[in-house]
């Protein structure tokens, strides 16, 4: 049977365990049928660009919004973070990078 599970992005449902085959109106449904095997999934990520780095690194909410994507225990866990050229913005990139690394 297969499982299902809701993540909101106002957060008020984080990995809610759904009954079987529930869909939920408006919200995408990705079916997974494990005797096609395409690709192997090795964790899940983020890309943080410049105009997103600019509003994370703004105090109060950075520890919070950091903590929401990348803790596993109170977050949605996620292990990859992208940030393809940080030259320009060493200052306020690079501390979001090391806060998500923890």
């Amino acid at each position: 049977m297969p499982r299902a599970w809701l993540i909101t992005g106002d957060g008020s449902s984080l990995w809610a365990e759904q009954p079987p085959r529930a869909a939920v109106a408006g919200l995408p449904t990705i079916t997974v049928d494990p005797s096609a095997g395409h690709q192997r999934i090795e964790g899940f990520g983020a890309s943080i660009p410049d105009s997103s780095a600019r509003l994370l690194a703004c105090p109060p909410d950075v520890y919070e919004i950091v903590r929401s994507l990348f803790d596993p225990r109170h977050g949605l866990g996620l292990g990859d973070l992208r940030h393809f050229s940080i030259a320009h913005g060493r200052a306020e990139i690079l501390p979001l990078l090391r806060q998500a690394a923890r």
